[in-house]
């Protein structure tokens, strides 16, 4: 398997540290947790086009800071290719309605297994190659 990376959004050190262990245990490279959307955008930002650039991002909902989970991912799928998981220990209905109105993709309710992250991680950056390939195909005057 080709070692992904991985940035987390979690504003809880703890979980967030042991699903980086968990992840690395999966042969990811996480390179970095952030408990801010503010802090995490810079990140992407910064390493758009370097090799320090994820493949996928794994979403916490609440966030430190004025910009919370869902609008960090709606700037994420407006200006980055890469996929993202959502976690949130909100499962109320009006929570999931607002992550599928922003765009429907891979979340996860916490407590989840390291297995179901693993498998929401490999859709969400095999959705994020295939929404890049019909990119590259529109800016090319390919019709897709």
């Amino acid at each position: 398997m080709k070692k992904y990376r991985i940035v987390m959004f979690e504003d809880e050190f703890l979980p967030a540290s042991d699903l980086a262990k968990q992840l690395k245990e999966f042969g990811y490279e996480v390179t970095g947790m952030f408990s801010s959307a503010e802090k995490g955008l810079t990140f992407l930002e910064e390493t758009l086009g370097t090799d320090r650039f994820p493949d996928a991002v794994l979403m916490d909902i609440t966030l430190k800071g004025e910009i919370d989970g869902i609008q960090a991912a709606g700037v994420i799928f407006e200006k980055y290719p890469c996929g993202v998981v959502f976690l949130t220990a909100l499962s109320m209905l009006s929570v999931i309605e607002k992550i599928i109105a922003v765009r429907p993709v891979p979340f996860l309710i916490k407590p989840f297994d390291p297995y179901l992250v693993h498998t929401n991680l490999q859709v969400a950056i095999h959705i994020a190659g295939l929404e890049k390939e019909i990119r590259r195909l529109r800016n090319g005057n390919i019709q897709a």
